[in-house]
């Protein structure tokens, strides 16, 4: 399986807009897709519990 890292650089962090597209943008791969933030780690594909 592959694995992928990417790190959000803004000092503001990750928005309701931007979480929004990333869900978007995730959402059609079968792919489990997460995001970790401050030690708490979220499914991507859920826009609810991607607000961290």
């Amino acid at each position: 399986m592959a694995e992928k890292n990417y790190i959000i650089v803004d000092k503001a962090g990750l928005h309701a807009r931007p979480s929004t597209k990333l869900v978007s943008a995730v959402s059609g791969f079968q792919s489990e897709v997460l995001i970790d933030y401050n030690g708490k780690q979220v499914n991507l594909k859920s826009i609810m519990v991607s607000c961290l």
